[in-house]
């Protein structure tokens, strides 16, 4: 049996989301962060991150615990940047 092709390939969750709104805002370099999209009832989708994804890929870029989850609380779950503003999942 054959690889899939990229034209093969399911999409892409951040490809659903920017077909469902494309003004919907992504938090750069955290895509393994990325799990799902969703919104309340009539105000667009935007997307879902995982807290604990986002501590974990910053620690892998060698950031030490303690100043990962600083770093996230102060810079990047009090971010708001417009309705387009993604939800992040407090799943620690």
């Amino acid at each position: 049996m054959s690889e899939p092709t990229g034209d093969d390939a399911p999409p892409t969750i951040r490809e659903i989301l920017a077909e469902e709104n494309p003004e919907a805002l992504f938090i750069s370099d955290m895509d393994d962060a990325l799990i799902g999209y969703g919104g309340q009832h009539s105000k667009p989708q935007v997307a879902i991150y995982s807290a604990s994804r986002i501590v974990n890929i910053l620690v892998s870029q060698g950031v030490n615990r303690l100043d990962a989850i600083e770093h996230f609380d102060f810079n990047i779950s009090c971010a708001w940047v417009g309705e387009h503003t993604p939800i992040i999942v407090m799943d620690f």
